[in-house]
């Protein structure tokens, strides 16, 4: 199936029944009722003159106004103009508002002499007025029920509009919270490694790095659900972070993080400094000589970051970039500046994170 086949059989899906959609058919119902007493009202003048024959016979004056309506709403509005056959479904309009007219017309003149009340309606007026009187009125009951469709259709769009925006949120939680909650492994593989290896070594930093590495889980696992969090905290984990690193790092590794400026009182959503570099500690597992500096300089309204590394290129390490940039964008939920510059072995990342007075993003 091809993309254009596979698109129309979707708007084709999407269209069917979208008149009768979330209880709309009760507008049908009450029209189709509307036209019945209208049509019984014109062509019988009391309850005495109610039969069997009568009503049938005055029935039959709105069959060709029904046909032609359903044939256009059921048909002619998602078969053709929706899928923008629009030469197709002009033609066929055409044809359709000049015959059914003509069949409403024909079907009056041959029962008006059985109801006296639809035979006055001819009295004094020649064929060619009352064919022109019955175009007028099957002309401005379609324009009507054409409204009345134009209606369901803002109805729709207005659904379809809040179901949209309803998955788009929805889908946005959803990531946000993989983002918040979901650890990366070889993050946490190499931390228990390297707690492991220290501890097997008697090394004093052990103790130490299970309380840094304990603190980042912690953070992630809980004030990750915040919608802000003090600005003050987030550094206090981001640096947790760098010590635990620096107590795992071998000699060929160096991390350091440099902050410029005083923390005040604002806040910033959780985990938007330590995703920047959280992923790139996972290189040095597989990469040499690996030098990683994180520069912040905290202001007013937003924070600056500035990130130098060094290390060797590889796809796995523009992959890191890659998502470290999508997953900043879901967490700040806005667009933002995000520059890297790649030199050889050198990356240079800058960026700006915003920061919030109080509670309120």
């Amino acid at each position: 199936m091809s993309l254009t086949n596979y698109i129309d059989r979707q708007i084709i899906n999407k269209n069917k029944g979208i008149y009768f959609k979330h209880y709309r058919w009760i507008m049908h119902v009450v029209l189709i009722l509307m036209f019945s007493v209208v049509s019984l009202a014109e062509c019988i003048d009391s309850s005495k003159d109610f039969t069997f024959v009568k009503v049938a016979k005055a029935s039959l004056t709105i069959i060709p106004f029904l046909i032609f309506f359903y044939y256009y709403c059921l048909y002619l509005l998602p078969y053709c103009f929706k899928l923008q056959h629009y030469k197709k479904f002009w033609i066929q309009l055409t044809l359709l508002l000049l015959i059914f007219p003509a069949i409403d017309f024909y079907i009056q003149w041959n029962i008006k002499d059985s109801l006296p009340s639809l035979a006055k309606d001819f009295v004094g007026i020649g064929i060619p007025e009352n064919i022109a009187k019955t175009y007028i009125s099957f002309l401005s009951s379609f324009a009507l029920l054409t409204a009345m469709l134009y209606f369901c259709e803002l109805l729709e769009e207005i659904s379809t509009v809040k179901e949209t925006e309803q998955h788009n949120r929805e889908h946005y939680m959803a990531a946000l919270n993989r983002i918040k909650t979901q650890i990366n492994p070889a993050f946490m593989s190499a931390s228990l490694d390297g707690i492991i290896d220290l501890a097997e070594a008697g090394d004093n930093r052990a103790a130490e790095a299970v309380i840094q590495f304990s603190d980042v889980l912690r953070y992630r696992l809980y004030k990750s659900k915040n919608r802000l969090v003090a600005i003050e905290q987030e550094i206090t984990q981001l640096q947790n972070l760098f010590r635990l690193q620096h107590n795992l790092s071998k000699q060929d590794c160096s991390c350091n993080l440099e902050i410029e400026g005083s923390i005040h009182e604002g806040r910033i959503v959780p985990l938007s400094l330590i995703t920047l570099v959280e992923p790139l500690f996972n290189i040095k597992n597989t990469t040499e000589n690996i030098s990683l500096l994180m520069y912040l300089l905290i202001e007013q309204h937003e924070i600056q970051v500035a990130i130098e590394l060094s290390a060797s290129p590889s796809p796995a390490l523009d992959l890191q970039f890659e998502r470290i940039k999508k997953d900043l964008e879901q967490l700040t939920h806005e667009g933002i500046n995000f520059t890297l510059e790649k030199d050889q072995n050198n990356y240079s990342l800058r960026t700006c994170i915003p920061t919030f007075k109080n509670s309120i993003a």
